[in-house]
Order: C-alpha cells, then structure tokens, then sequence
C-alpha cells in the first residue's frame, strides 16, 4: 500500500499539487539529537556538493555582477534583485536537501521548477520573517535571536509542506518550540 493511501484526506486535500510528499511514518521513530542532524547535513553536503555549489554559483551570479559592476545609482534595483535571487536559489537549494532526506537524488531540472514554482511563498516567508527577527532585533539582541530561532525552519517547511506565509510561519514556531 502506498503512503498516500494512507494520508488523511484532508492532509491531501490542503496542499498544493507541488507540494513535497510528507516525510514516512518511520521517521518519526527517531529523536531529535544534534549527532543525527549533523550526520544527515554532512551525507547530503557529501552527496549534493558540487551540483548544489554549481547552482548556487549561476543563480546567484546576475545579483553579484548587479551589486560589483558599479551600480551606485540602482541601490534599490540591485537590493531588490538580490533577494529575489537569493531567495530562489534557497529554494532550489532547500528543495534538493528534503528530496535527499526523503530517499531521492534530485535533479538539477526538479530543484529548479519546484524553486521557481514555490519562488512567491518562499519569498513571502522571507520576507515577513526577515521583517519579524529585524522588528525583534530592535528591542533587544535577544528577543531578536530568539524570534530567529523561531523561524529558523521557515523555509523547509515551506516547501516540504506547502503552506501558505501564515502557515509556514506558525508551523516553524511548532517545530522550533522548546528547542
């Protein structure tokens, strides 16, 4: 029987049609500690380094050529491109990380649709929780990096879940809560 079967059909219903299937049942089995994480983080490095550096590098190359090529007057134009380039390329980035955990080689094609595709609710959840540490921030150093921290999962979550800004905030508060 298939993992979809097996998904509630509201679970199914909520998403998008692009979103990233949910992680197996027996994920769950494991408790969170630092040596997984970083096992995990080091195998994915170890796998995906060249294609992830490869597309890290082109993606970001317009908004390095916009911000070095003496654009004094286009501040604005070349901040604004920035993000959005930045943004991208942590979504495809990001994307090709969970297909890795969820047992899958990702293709260069893959992260780049689904990072194009997911490229408005990730930049909304960049945004508003760049906003929210900032806003924090200016109270004091630590509500600022304990907001962060909060938030730290926004963007894995989402694109593993597909949730809208609202959503993927509250769920990043979720996961994050007392850690």
């Amino acid at each position: 029987m298939s993992d979809e079967s097996q998904l509630p059909v509201e679970a199914a219903a909520d998403g998008p049609a692009d979103a990233i299937p949910p992680p197996s049942p027996s994920m769950a089995k494991y408790p969170f500690s630092v040596i997984h994480v970083l096992s995990c983080s080091l195998r994915i490095t170890k796998h995906n380094f060249v294609p992830f550096f490869l597309l890290a590098c082109v993606l970001e190359l317009p908004a390095v050529l916009l911000m070095h090529g003496g654009v004094a007057r286009h501040a604005l134009l070349a901040f604004a491109v920035q993000i959005v380039v930045s943004t991208f390329t942590k979504a495809v980035v990001t994307y090709g990380a969970i297909m890795e955990l969820q047992g899958s080689r990702p293709s260069t094609r893959a992260c780049m649709a689904t990072g194009f595709a997911q490229l408005g609710r990730v930049l909304g959840v960049t945004v508003v929780s760049s906003l929210a540490i900032g806003g924090a921030m200016l109270l004091l150093v630590v509500p600022g990096i304990v907001v962060s921290l909060m938030f730290y999962v926004v963007v894995p979550v989402t694109l593993a879940e597909g949730l809208g800004v609202r959503a993927a905030l509250r769920r990043s508060r979720e996961l994050t809560d007392g850690y």
